[in-house]
């Protein structure tokens, strides 16, 4: 579908519930009995955003759960609609302490990211035309969403024999529109006198499933009754991970990373990657900023074979049993990482990440931007990489006075992608300080030594001695001057974890 005809119609259903709003209201006084599916998932606390709200009636369905009481204490309501007259109605028919309405979209969410602990989408999402606009609204939702929050998704099910002279009309018009309209681009009938029409996308039941995949859900439970699609999702990463001294990782394998990538490349919002390491966690222990940084990051890899072994003692709450644990686990890493039980599935290293990523690519349309390391080091990568789609390069440095020019570098170069490589944590403070300057870059990451790896100036560990764990030792045998970087890896990183009382110190 055209853009523009895309924009034609979310105007088409704005102006059809402006038009209908008096009668609208008065059609949802009722609850509908599939809300009942939504209540064992139901959290005690936190904020509720209610994304197309209409007149509100979700908050009678919230009453009819909790005590006034308690939800006036516990909890935070906002409901969303894009209707000014629809939202009068609401403000008009509910209010309280806790509760707000606001004229806002559901593509262009302008909140506290990761705020909201239940986000309920009802009958909306059919109403957006275009598998981008679909996509686009769904991860806006999953940005918006606490980590341990849920999505309540209802989409109506169209696919119902009262609906076949529709769908007819559709396939026709797909026909005569040379296929900027498809064949589930239905205009659905309203009211019983004076009929209107209105816009609705006839979702089926997997493309439901694998759209809310795709924009970064796992789905957790679904229903289909006779008229709706009910669904309870959660983001993919928040059911495997870990916090390691108040910074969140990802249990993601490097597959599912470069999956990961591809779909925030393909978004319509800008992301950047991190790669915490034990030392790079010593460092965010002490810096509440830098935490924060990493904690915002889309993506947050276990890079370093320590990350998985302290993943396995987190939650082990005596320090004596993180102490008995802790030796095994050293123990099980000599042997086989795989024996090791811990939160986390993989080690997945920054380096690993950006081949593969970078490998894969082409059939992405990506451009990449190497930024960072030594003079001449990116170039060397570059030229081994030649048959990948590397749009420029620069060592640059990550001082402030130098941020123009090379800003200026990134965006004449057109490029998608950008892997930084000026070490931690001032890698991560740039990209967080200048992601929003360069507005072609979909993902940024920090990568740290990886350049210099890639183009031979340092020799990666052989694969065995990766598998076992001892990749420190062998750059430490390489770069003696490593000492003390090594040093706080492996010894002042599991004393920390085993000895400090209270592993997760969150901002």
């Amino acid at each position: 579908m055209h853009s523009k005809t895309a924009m034609q119609l979310r105007k088409h259903v704005r102006d059809f519930y402006n038009s209908v709003a008096p009668e609208f209201d008065c059609s949802r006084q009722r609850l509908w009995a599939d809300f009942d599916f939504f209540t064992p998932y139901l959290k005690q606390n936190g904020q509720i955003l209610d994304i197309g709200c209409g007149n509100g009636r979700l908050l009678n369905y919230f009453f009819t759960i909790f005590p006034k009481q308690q939800f006036n204490k516990k909890m935070t309501y906002l409901g969303i609609d894009n209707s000014k007259k629809i939202l009068n109605l609401a403000k008009k028919q509910h209010s309280g302490l806790n509760i707000n309405f606001k004229e806002g979209d559901i593509l262009n969410l302008n909140f506290n990211k990761r705020s909201s602990k239940m986000i309920f989408s009802i009958a909306l999402l059919h109403h957006l035309p275009s598998r981008q606009l679909q996509l686009t609204a769904l991860q806006n939702l999953q940005n918006n969403l606490d980590k341990d929050g849920y999505l309540y998704l209802s989409v109506w099910n169209l696919f119902q024999w009262r609906y076949v002279p529709y769908f007819i009309k559709a396939v026709l018009k797909s026909i005569l529109t040379f296929n900027d309209y498809s064949w589930q681009d239905l205009k659905i009938p309203w009211g019983k006198k004076n009929k209107k029409w209105r816009y609705c996308y006839a979702f089926r039941y997997l493309e439901l499933h694998k759209l809310l995949e795709k924009a970064g859900f796992e789905i957790m439970a679904s229903q289909t009754t006779k008229g709706n699609y009910l669904i309870i999702a959660r983001p993919f990463l928040a059911s495997r991970g870990t916090t390691i001294l108040g910074v969140d990782i990802d249990g993601i394998t490097l597959d599912e990373a470069v999956k990961i990538v591809h779909n925030l490349h393909n978004s319509a919002s800008q992301h950047y990657v991190v790669t915490p390491n034990p030392e790079i966690i010593l460092k965010a222990a002490k810096s509440p900023s830098y935490r924060i940084i990493l904690n915002n990051a889309s993506l947050k890899i276990p890079d370093g074979i320590g990350i998985i072994w302290a993943a396995s003692l987190v939650k082990i709450k005596l320090r004596f049993l993180r102490l008995i644990k802790g030796i095994l686990g050293f123990f099980f890493l000599l042997i086989t990482s795989e024996r090791l039980h811990s939160a986390l599935p993989e080690r997945v290293t920054g380096v690993d990440l950006m081949e593969k990523i970078i490998h894969q690519s082409y059939p992405w349309k990506a451009k990449i931007f190497l930024l960072g390391a030594a003079p001449g080091v990116a170039e060397k990568v570059a030229q081994k990489w030649r048959l990948d789609k590397i749009v420029g390069t620069f060592s640059g440095s990550p001082h402030v006075r130098d941020e123009k020019k090379i800003i200026q570098l990134i965006n004449k170069s057109g490029a998608t992608l950008l892997f930084v490589a000026f070490g931690a944590p001032k890698q991560e403070e740039w990209i967080a300080r200048n992601l929003k300057k360069m507005p072609l870059i979909k993902v940024a990451f920090g990568v740290g030594g990886a350049f210099d790896f890639v183009a031979g100036i340092s020799q990666r560990a052989p694969l065995w001695i990766q598998k076992l764990g001892l990749e420190w030792a062998w750059r430490l045998s390489q770069e003696p001057r490593r000492i003390k970087r090594i040093w706080n890896a492996t010894i002042k990183f599991p004393l920390k974890i085993i000895f400090t009382s209270d592993n997760i110190h969150k901002i």
